[in-house]
């Protein structure tokens, strides 16, 4: 029996016997002890449930049957002896006609060690510990050798094999990479002369999210390896990506151009920064970097193309070589500035495959390379899949969507509208607002790209398309979206009470908007979604009592996060609140507030809306003049 006080004569004894910690004695009696109780409660539980169960005889068919072998298993509190209870059951599956049996739950009867000591396993052997470290590394740790042989990570190797070759025949065609950057990589093969060259696809879907879209072993970096590999996910279904980020090997851009045409181009800049330093005495390469941070560091692709001639200037005399590298590729090293500004620090380079190969190369390092390529491959692929567990989404996902969509970035900025089109274009009235059809055409193009795919933001992209149809006052297009999002997980309000207020059901709209704010488990931002909506429908139902309150709260929302949209929604609230009360002068203090924060926000949307609503007040004044 483990003892926590021992006697002076048993410390001293204990002293001379080297053995393991008390505290790791103590977590493994502990872990017995419970883990005992538990396989009994299981068992006891198992055949109180079956009390009822009674053969011609009138004798009990499920019963306890004494305990199984004692058999040891590993754990994270180390080594713990198991004697699992046993089960009688006598019953007979009338399908199969075998007897049935009870099976543990917690113990399966082949269990020997734990998942979470599954799943240390490989972690430590990709992470560095050879197969025949793992004995003297671990023996002391968790009290056993069991099952810690090098014949196991031998298994789990050939597991990932399998597990990469299946990885690398998936279907392609429910997913869609909107970007999309390509690397290679070489590794040493211990047995065999050649290198293994590792050729990688990374991708954004459109939620913003990064994965691992196909491993390949390649020749080189060759034009016909990453052509094969491109053609290979082109025909399980891959879409063109809209914008391809790479090096400078020229195999990629070959074959990218042969396999998706369409699909832009832009370099790394980390890569084309040591090309140049590389054509650059020592001296010269502190303002070298300086001036080549002024370039892909700079506010538009205006000052980028400013920057670009004062490096021209500064060392085209002396290293034209230099310059070259730069002037040569200059629309593609650009390029990313014609796509959102949020994006433009993933699109510059290729650090989310340098990153992520720098395990690969820290595991091969130790190892001095895997036995083979299919081992190395296999290797590369799970620490791949490991780090992309801990990857984050991209800036602003909400913008890949639309970029997919084909909307217009300038200089990172979405362009809702043509300027040489506006003569020709007749704005859609909703309202007293008029929305641009391009901006629609867009905005609608976008959440229809997403609504092709199953992904976790489906909810949210179908409720978009009802914000849309809402504004457009296409009541049945913005019902079907909403309810549509209801499915999805997302939750339909304000939406829906905006449509019954506009079909002029003041009381269901009411009704609905308060019952969704009554939901208990809404935090503050949530309900600050709701508010607006239960403001609008109050003052239509000349309740100013509740609109007072929700816009109370609206501003107390504001004031705590202080963003520039919540703060514009409740200038916006009271200015209309005021409005309603007659008191215009305030009223349009408040709206002249609200239209300035919209802007700032960068939503002419509701900017225009608090237009419109400071023109009556102006209105209300009798100023006529600044009214229109």
């Amino acid at each position: 029996m483990l003892k926590v006080v021992q006697t002076k004569e048993e410390a001293q004894s204990a002293a001379s016997v080297p053995t393991s910690s008390l505290l790791d004695e103590i977590a493994r009696e502990g872990a017995r002890r419970m883990l005992a109780a538990a396989l009994k409660a299981e068992a006891d539980a198992y055949v109180d449930a079956l009390v009822d169960q009674l053969d011609e005889d009138g004798h009990r068919l499920v019963v306890r049957n004494g305990h199984a072998e004692p058999r040891t298993v590993m754990c994270a509190a180390g080594a713990v002896p198991v004697h699992a209870p046993r089960v009688n059951d006598k019953r007979v599956d009338e399908a199969t006609g075998e007897r049935r049996q009870f099976k543990s739950a917690i113990l399966p009867a082949w269990c020997r060690r734990s998942p979470k000591i599954g799943e240390v396993l490989p972690l430590l052997y990709l992470h560095g510990l050879s197969g025949g470290d793992f004995v003297p590394a671990l023996e002391q740790f968790l009290g056993t050798s069991a099952g810690l042989s090098a014949s196991t990570v031998t298994r789990l190797c050939t597991q990932w094999q399998d597990e990469q070759r299946a990885f690398v025949k998936r279907d392609l065609s429910q997913v869609d990479y909107v970007y999309c950057w390509a690397d290679g990589i070489h590794v040493n093969i211990r047995l065999e002369q050649d290198k293994l060259c590792l050729l990688v696809l990374i991708g954004v879907r459109t939620d913003g999210s990064k994965e691992l879209i196909t491993l390949a072993d390649g020749y080189r970096e060759s034009t016909e390896s990453w052509a094969d590999l491109l053609r290979d996910a082109k025909r399980r279904g891959m879409r063109a990506p809209a914008l391809a980020v790479g090096d400078g090997a020229l195999g990629f851009w070959a074959a990218l151009r042969e396999v998706f045409p369409e699909t832009r181009e832009t370099r790394c800049w980390f890569h084309k920064i040591a090309n140049v330093l590389a054509a650059l005495p020592k001296s010269a390469h502190p303002a070298a970097k300086n001036a080549l941070a002024e370039i892909w560091n700079a506010e538009d692709k205006t000052h980028a193309l400013a920057a670009v001639k004062a490096f021209s200037e500064l060392f085209g005399a002396k290293f034209g070589k230099a310059v070259t590298k730069i002037t040569d590729d200059l629309n593609e090293l650009l390029a990313f500035y014609d796509y959102p500004a949020e994006h433009w620090v993933h699109l510059r380079t290729t650090n989310p495959i340098e990153s992520t190969f720098s395990t690969v190369r820290h595991r091969t390092k130790i190892t001095r390379g895997p036995g083979s390529k299919a081992a190395g491959l296999a290797m590369a692929f799970k620490l791949i899949m490991a780090a992309q567990d801990r990857w984050r989404a991209v800036n602003a996902p909400h913008l890949v969507a639309l970029v997919r969509a084909g909307a217009t970035f300038v200089n990172g900025k979405l362009v809702e509208r043509d300027e040489d089109q506006e003569d020709v274009t007749s704005p859609v009235e909703t309202g007293v607002i008029k929305i641009d059809p391009q901006v629609l055409t867009i905005a609608l193009r976008a959440v229809e790209g997403l609504r092709a795919f199953n992904l976790p933001h489906m909810g949210v992209a179908s409720y978009a398309r009802g914000e849309v149809h809402l504004r457009q006052g296409d009541l049945e297009g913005a019902e079907e979206a909403f309810l549509r999002a209801h499915e999805l997980g997302f939750m339909p309000e304000p939406g829906m009470s905006l449509i019954r207020l506009a079909r002029t059901n003041v009381v269901a709209a009411m009704s609905s908007i308060e019952a969704a704010l009554a939901d208990a488990t809404l935090d503050r931002l949530a309900r600050s979604r709701l508010l607006p909506a239960q403001i609008e429908i109050a003052l239509a139902a000349a309740d100013t009592e509740t609109a007072g309150r929700a816009v109370a709260e609206l501003e107390e929302i504001a004031a705590v996060y202080g963003t520039a949209a919540l703060r514009a929604a409740a200038q916006y609230a009271r200015g209309r609140l005021e409005l309603e009360k007659g008191a215009a002068t305030e009223a349009i203090r408040r709206l002249g507030a609200a239209q300035r924060l919209w802007r700032e926000a960068q939503d002419p949307y509701e900017a225009a809306r608090a237009q419109a609503l400071l023109a009556e007040a102006h209105l209300a004044l009798g100023d006529r003049e600044v009214a229109c």
